[in-house]
């Protein structure tokens, strides 16, 4: 029994306890430092090392732990400081705002148009504007308002989607009020992308009929701004069966996009790693002309460390990659981790990985039970 006790936490990598330290340090900071979390996460470090120490590993692993907590609870400090400048900066007031458009959508009927400007500040903070008119604009565009009104919102929910859009203030611009947008003097490969994007889309509404062009723009490529008489019908219905989250690409769909990419390169006379290199290229130009998610950039990110090992032949495992996916999102914005489409996305995969190598342990353990009988 003890043989099996340590051969489970053998399978059970250090990252994936550091990583898990790293969250526990964004949560303690997000509940103003409360004594009681950091109570519950030392008796965790001492259990956890305590089941190393028959490996001699746990002087190594401890000091490794108190700096994934730390950069946790400091990476978190960093990013709410962040969001309480500018907003000191800029809410609440009325500014003569300069920046570059980097996303445009269609809203509701009295907010017809919605820009995210990216300001001309020292930090280049996100704002988003809401238009009560249509704008002759374009992604890559320089756009600029006069005596524009910025606030914070007040919202949890709202404010909470906004950190993790990025967004530090809002802003709302009337039809008397003037806006000017003219083409930046550079193309930015933003715009060129953007470009190639809406082409793509242009191209498929012709040739797809319009229920097969909402499902493979949803589904295929991401894009969530289809809002028809006919969508919403269609979402509704699947609604009612309770299956409305396949209209919504997920990191499956990309599994599946590799999945037959291998297939095809199966019929390919050419090396093995001209094939992984052949596939990582077809993954990243889909990447650049689709619209992402938490979900998909998870999924990017365990494929392209998965293609590399299998590259340099080294040997993979997937509490390390999903380790690494997950602390390259939450180092680049950690109020990913309160969102729920993170928690599910990782909370999901993160079962699947714990119940595969679950069986891959207790099949090793029969094994190793009926050696030793025999």
């Amino acid at each position: 029994m003890q043989h099996v006790e340590h051969q489970i936490f053998d399978y059970i990598p250090p990252f994936f306890l550091y990583t898990l330290l790293f969250l526990c340090g964004i949560i303690w900071q997000s509940l103003s430092a409360n004594l009681i979390i950091i109570a519950i996460i030392t008796a965790c470090i001492i259990i956890f090392c305590m089941s190393y120490y028959h490996q001699g590993r746990w002087k190594i692993i401890i000091p490794w732990a108190i700096a994934a907590f730390s950069i946790g609870a400091l990476r978190n400090t960093l990013n709410e400081y962040y969001f309480l400048r500018e907003a000191d900066l800029l809410c609440n007031r009325k500014i003569d705002l300069t920046g570059t458009i980097i996303a445009q959508e269609k809203t509701n009927k009295h907010w017809v148009t919605c820009l995210t400007v990216e300001a001309e500040t020292p930090s280049q903070a996100l704002i988003k504007l809401y238009c009560t008119h249509p704008l002759q604009s374009h992604v890559g565009d320089q756009v600029s308002a006069q005596n524009v009104y910025l606030k914070k919102t007040t919202s949890n929910s709202l404010a909470l989607f906004f950190k993790k859009q990025g967004i530090v203030a809002t802003g709302y611009i009337g039809k008397q009020q003037n806006i000017q947008c003219r083409p930046a003097e550079k193309a930015s490969v933003a715009s060129w992308l953007h470009k190639k994007r809406d082409y793509l889309l242009q191209r498929l509404a012709k040739i797809l009929s319009p229920r097969t062009f909402m499902l493979v723009s949803s589904i295929f490529l991401g894009y969530k701004s289809i809002k028809t008489k006919m969508s919403d019908m269609l979402y509704e219905q699947f609604q009612w069966w309770g299956i409305s989250h396949y209209l919504a690409r997920s990191g499956l769909h990309l599994v599946m996009f590799v999945i037959i990419l291998h297939f095809l390169c199966m019929f390919l006379p050419i090396p093995f790693i001209v094939k992984q290199i052949v596939v990582s290229a077809c993954i990243a130009i889909y990447m650049l002309l689709s619209w992402s998610s938490v979900s998909f950039i998870r999924s990017l990110i365990m494929i392209f460390c998965y293609l590399l090992c299998s590259m340099l032949k080294v040997q993979q495992h997937g509490l390390h990659t999903i380790s690494l996916a997950c602390c390259a999102i939450l180092l680049y914005n950690p109020a990913f981790l309160f969102a729920l489409d993170f928690q599910l996305s990782f909370g999901l995969t993160l079962a699947l990985i714990l119940l595969h190598h679950a069986h891959y342990i207790r099949k090793n353990s029969l094994e190793t039970t009926v050696q030793s009988t025999t």
